[in-house]
């Protein structure tokens, strides 16, 4: 056990600085490429550059053995999968449909947008690791099932829409994270993304990068896996409930302008962001 303890500490370092590492990179390599947004302030900043801390994150759980825990590949295969469906949405979304209802509007008009394929694959995914999680056993089960799948979905388009000032999504993801882990949830692979989430996290606080549904997805997904980590189901039905109406709420009021309408939340949303950003 006490060897185990070095090698994780070295795991975890190994993805923060790969992390902040492939941050660097994309600060110079994706303008020259063409792979910038403009954000809030109308900057152009570089966009998608969230895949940095989730192959980060994904070799510190290799070098860690996470991939020896039960079921693994959730772990791995979760960040994985949307994160390349985000990049897909960085690279040829359009702006004009924004939003849940905006992605579901456009498929009822005969147009599949990259959002409703990230919608799509992210449902499929949420479905297949509650199964795997917690293996449905009759009528009660299959409902159990519905609710964890559901869990995961709003965690992820849930992280996504936090996405809009720097740091903010990274530190939407502290909390729920946190306050899983307090509830129960452990899972090796967790460290390493923390980590890695953390080197990046200079970079998007400073309005260098931006994640991007790449790295906004693949927070979502983490939470939602952490949450279904844990052991309690009333807590796990608790944050659905939750999850539910923050979608229903955010879908008429604009996030920013309640933050910016409650001292100490704007207070936390500023935390570490340059006075000028």
């Amino acid at each position: 056990m006490a060897g185990d303890i070095p090698m994780a500490w070295a795991a975890w370092i190994v993805a923060a600085a790969a992390s902040a590492a492939g941050a660097a990179w994309s600060v110079r390599a994706f303008p020259r490429r063409g792979w910038v947004a403009r954000n809030y302030r109308g900057q152009a900043i570089p966009l998608g550059a969230g895949w940095a801390f989730v192959a980060a994150g994904m070799l510190g759980g290799w070098l860690v053995g996470a991939w020896r825990t039960t079921p693994s590949w959730t772990w791995w295969a979760g960040p994985l999968v949307l994160a390349v469906l985000g990049w897909l949405d960085d690279r040829w979304g359009s702006a004009s449909e924004k939003g849940l209802r905006g992605h579901l509007r456009a498929l009822l008009r005969g147009r599949v947008t990259t959002g409703v394929w990230k919608l799509a694959g992210g449902g499929a995914f949420a479905l297949v690791a509650a199964a795997a999680v917690h293996p449905p056993h009759g009528a009660g089960g299959t409902a159990a099932w519905l609710a964890d799948a559901l869990l995961v979905a709003l965690s992820i388009n849930g992280l996504n829409a936090f996405d809009l000032r720097p740091g903010r999504a990274v530190k939407a993801w502290l909390v729920l994270v946190g306050a899983a882990w307090l509830l129960g949830t452990r899972s090796a692979w967790l460290p390493p993304y923390l980590a890695a989430v953390l080197g990046f996290a200079a970079w998007d606080l400073r309005a260098r990068a931006m994640m991007g549904d790449t790295g906004s997805n693949a927070l979502g997904v983490l939470a939602g896996l952490s949450w279904l980590g844990v052991p309690d189901r009333a807590a796990r039905l608790t944050m659905l409930v939750l999850l539910a109406l923050f979608h229903v709420w955010i879908e008429r009021r604009s996030l920013t302008a309640w933050i910016e309408s409650h001292p100490w939340i704007r207070w936390l949303d500023r935390l570490g962001r340059p006075a000028d950003r």
